[in-house]
């Protein structure tokens, strides 16, 4: 019987705005030959999926880390955030005067260039230029079009922290229902940290068991590629975590193993060495 691959998106497969490499592409087409089944596994709504990651083709997809999956293009599960508890986090935010994205079942929802859109495509930006999008008037504006929304299904909320100690401070005002993921800075001037904001109860590795159970294969019989903290459930959990080389240091010491870089065929080197291709 064929392995379940799960391949993280951003800086696993590519870095964001970068397409695939030619090896992952290839390696991907190969294990599906092979007769193994290689699941999306990423934070980014499915809507948000790269169509440069798309047109590889895959079994199924683990999406908002966990919150949505999709088996061969039927929904086996959806649990967005429990809407008393995602409103609380968002008036909590707006109190804090914090600059957040709301990722929801009808699309990401924020503020650029001061027009309220639905701003997908435009998520990076918010994290390369931070300081362009935290003016009042903006936030005032997120906010009236959020207000007429309460009724969204909401399964995670982007936000920028000024510090870690900022994002723990919050972590226990939103309380044990709630959950933090906090990134790498990516932007030098001011040095927010991005952090992910979303129900405790799902993740990427309990995300992984639902579709081992679906599919009746032990979770000892799949692999995990991830590079960033919201990957650091599933590379515990699968039967053999991967982390990328240009992952966090703290990803590398959860995983079983470190590969290569996402641009220097990580992906696709590491399946070689494992005999899955």
């Amino acid at each position: 019987m064929g392995k379940l691959i799960f391949l993280d998106i951003d800086g696993t497969i590519a870095a964001p705005g970068q397409p695939p490499r030619p090896s992952t592409v290839e390696a991907v087409h190969a294990a599906r030959c092979q007769g193994h089944k290689v699941f999306l596994c990423t934070g980014r709504l499915e809507m948000d999926v790269p169509e440069n990651v798309w047109r590889i083709g895959f079994d199924g997809g683990v999406y908002s880390a966990g919150g949505r999956i999709v088996v061969n293009g039927a929904e086996i599960w959806n649990q967005p955030m429990p809407k008393e508890l995602a409103w609380r986090v968002i008036d909590i935010l707006r109190r804090k005067d914090l600059f957040f994205v709301v990722e929801s079942s009808k699309g990401t929802y924020g503020s650029i260039d001061g027009e309220i859109r639905d701003c997908s495509s435009d998520l990076m930006d918010v994290f390369q230029n931070p300081r362009l999008y935290r003016s009042g008037p903006e936030k005032m504006l997120v906010n009236q079009r959020l207000q007429a929304n309460r009724n969204l299904s909401v399964y995670k909320i982007v936000t920028l922290f000024e510090s870690a100690a900022q994002a723990q401070e919050l972590c226990q005002e939103f309380g044990s229902a709630m959950r933090i993921v906090l990134f790498d800075k990516t932007a030098e001037d001011g040095g927010w940290i991005p952090g992910e904001i979303s129900d405790a109860s799902v993740n990427k590795g309990t995300a992984l068991h639902r579709v081992c159970d679906f599919l009746k294969i032990s979770s000892n019989d799949t692999i995990a590629f991830g590079d960033s903290m919201n990957d650091a459930e599933i590379l515990r959990v699968a039967g053999t975590g991967v982390a990328m080389g240009n992952a966090a240091e703290a990803v590398k010491k959860i995983a079983d193993q470190v590969c290569e870089r996402w641009d220097e065929d990580g992906i696709a080197r590491t399946l070689v060495r494992m005999g899955f291709i």
